[in-house]
């Protein structure tokens, strides 16, 4: 997902579940960059969008996953 999205800010979970709270997108693309893991979004239907930042295996693992909510990153 990363640069696709267009929220000016996210509500932003980090990759061991704790709450980072509202995030510019600019800072959530920067946390993402540094730590190396993907932001995916859980929902699009919030303002603003809960965000989590979670590896790319993981990622990709749970979009495959029947029922997933998760849109898989870029």
């Amino acid at each position: 997902m990363n640069e696709k999205n267009k929220a000016s800010e996210f509500h932003l979970t980090g990759p061991n579940g704790e709450d980072l709270g509202i995030v510019p997108t600019k800072k959530a693309l920067a946390m993402a960059q540094k730590l190396k893991v993907d932001l995916v979004c859980t929902s699009f239907m919030s303002s603003p969008p809960p965000c989590r930042l979670i590896g790319a295996g993981a990622a990709r693992q749970e979009a495959q996953q029947p029922g997933s909510r998760i849109a898989c990153p870029s």
